[in-house]
């Protein structure tokens, strides 16, 4: 996170599939000091929008 200069209960929003437009509110809810290039998620709030539906 320190890459992004976001600290502890900072909030931003992640779009996600630009054609669809999908808005997700997201807070920073710890630092953990570990050498990753991946982010994780502690907890979800609401149901996932499935990505690949099957249009007819």
């Amino acid at each position: 996170m320190s890459k992004l200069g976001l600290q502890k209960d900072d909030k931003f929003k992640f779009v996600f599939d630009f054609g669809d437009d999908w808005e997700f509110q997201c807070r920073v809810l710890r630092i953990i000091d570990e050498d990753t290039d991946e982010a994780m998620m502690i907890r979800v709030v609401g149901e996932s929008p499935e990505q690949y539906p099957a249009y007819e």
